[in-house]
């Protein structure tokens, strides 16, 4: 049985991700250098998988050795997508290390079962954590402020508000700001959700 997964906030994950680039990326340069950050300063190795996702149902794992990230090679050809994995995977690293622990088994197969065995709230609380952490950690609350302003008054120089855009034309405002981050229009609207400055 893995431990408990405790109940975190978004604040407290936001937290975790600020302190973890004040860490490995003091500069705040944009986008965020995902890749470097695991490879240099983590000393993690990255190790692209064909067919990961087929064969195991995953996108990107940590080893049980806290030495390797693996990533399916179809994700790592799609690079927002395989930055979102790779900060996702480093949630878990520092977020669920104990969890992380609990399911090493010698073989993918074993692995794989293990990860089946946990319990579904304690499964959907990891994966929901690491999610929110990788958004935390790419797209910085500050810059993404800072964007938002920046598309606010451009669309306001051009006789639009962007209270007033519909679904299409919000998701291009997401995207030009997800450009300067690395991430997809998804990512950055989700964030700018837990920013608290879109309310549905």
């Amino acid at each position: 049985m893995i431990p408990p997964v405790p109940f975190r906030e978004f604040l407290e994950l936001r937290r975790e991700a600020e302190a973890f680039l004040a860490q490995t990326h003091p500069s705040s340069t944009l986008p965020i250098p995902i890749e470097e950050i695991v490879e240099i300063e983590m000393g993690l190795e990255i190790s692209i998988i064909e067919r990961l996702s087929e064969r195991y149902g995953i996108l990107g794992s940590i080893t049980t050795n806290f030495k390797t990230f693996v990533v399916d090679a179809g994700i790592y050809r799609q690079t927002n997508r395989y930055r979102l994995t790779l900060a996702h995977e480093v949630g878990h690293l520092l977020l669920h290390p104990e969890q992380v622990r609990a399911v090493a088994c010698p073989t993918p197969e074993l692995w794989k079962a293990a990860i089946q065995s946990i319990p579904s709230k304690d499964y959907s609380r990891m994966e929901a954590q690491a999610h929110i952490f990788a958004g935390c950690l790419l797209v910085p609350k500050q810059p993404l402020l800072d964007s938002y302003e920046e598309a606010a008054r451009l669309a306001e120089s051009r006789g639009m508000d962007l209270s007033e855009l519909g679904d299409a034309g919000f998701e291009d405002v997401c995207g030009w700001i997800g450009k300067r981050f690395g991430v997809s229009w998804q990512v950055v609207y989700k964030q700018l959700e837990h920013e608290g400055i879109l309310t549905g």
